[in-house]
């Protein structure tokens, strides 16, 4: 199945128009499902090798 030209929003392929559009879903999400998502993110990145840890501020030298 495909889609014509006429039913593509081709703003959205910019990369204004990207960040744009994921900034518009984000605000549709209702605050527990935003809290969630970024604790999902926090730990994917605690996660990941070589990652400073989050919430952490380096010593001073």
């Amino acid at each position: 199945m495909s889609r014509s030209d006429d039913d593509i929003d081709w703003s959205l392929t910019t990369f204004e128009g990207v960040r744009i559009e994921q900034m518009r879903r984000w605000a549709e999400l209702p605050l527990d499902r935003i809290v969630a998502a970024l604790e999902e993110m926090e730990q994917y990145a605690a996660r990941r090798p070589g990652n400073v840890p989050v919430n952490t501020k380096p010593e001073p030298s």
